[in-house]
């Protein structure tokens, strides 16, 4: 089982790193149906050398977290990105940026409409996905290292995922418009939307 950070001094090990990374890739597990606001229960991150959980119910100051996810960062790799964008600025107030979604990508590549991340890890890194924790109640502790390996593998072949697609893209010719869809994934009007739904539900 990979790391699972808990410390501020593990949090700003990580961080430190991954400033100096090509990409990170995203993953999060968060909850909303008891809030108006999903709330973050749990935060996996890659770079082309490690995959990690963060622990974000660990009382750590997530500060280091705005640094490498905010606009000054590396490239953010996420699937489907836009309730992980959600859940993230909720949080820290950092909407992440530049981005690459491996949804909207795989579009552009012929994969279809949505198509799923375990679908695109069997496609392109021909590795089967366990389906065992899809329902996990995240927030709860503690986690099964069955769970925590779950949750690694969300964001663990993100690399090798953009890797292929940003590939296909620009064999295609079609790198610009999947930017554009990118770009507009990085606007706080995305998430106008999903914030008034939440107001109306007060």
């Amino acid at each position: 089982v990979g790391d699972m950070i808990r410390t501020a001094d593990g949090l700003e090990r990580i961080c430190k790193d991954a400033l100096n990374a090509p990409w990170i890739g995203v993953d999060t597990e968060f909850e909303r149906i008891r809030t108006y606001y999903p709330k973050l229960c749990l935060l996996q991150l890659s770079t082309p050398d490690w995959t990690v959980c963060i622990d974000p119910l660990a009382n750590i100051d997530p500060a280091p977290l705005s640094r490498i996810l905010g606009p000054s960062g590396p490239l953010k790799i996420i699937h489907s990105a836009r309730q992980d964008q959600e859940v993230i600025h909720c949080e820290l107030g950092v909407l992440p940026a530049p981005l690459f979604d491996t949804q909207v990508a795989a579009s552009f590549c012929g994969f279809g409409e949505q198509v799923g991340y375990a679908a695109l890890v069997d496609d392109i890194c021909s590795v089967k996905l366990a389906k065992s924790h899809t329902r996990t109640a995240w927030c709860r502790r503690p986690l099964t290292d069955q769970q925590i390996t779950y949750a690694l593998d969300d964001a663990r072949y993100l690399g090798p995922i953009y890797a292929h697609l940003d590939q296909e893209l620009v064999r295609m010719q079609r790198r610009s418009w999947a930017t554009e869809d990118f770009e507009t994934l990085c606007s706080t009007e995305i998430l106008q939307g999903s914030y008034q739904g939440a107001v109306e539900k007060v």
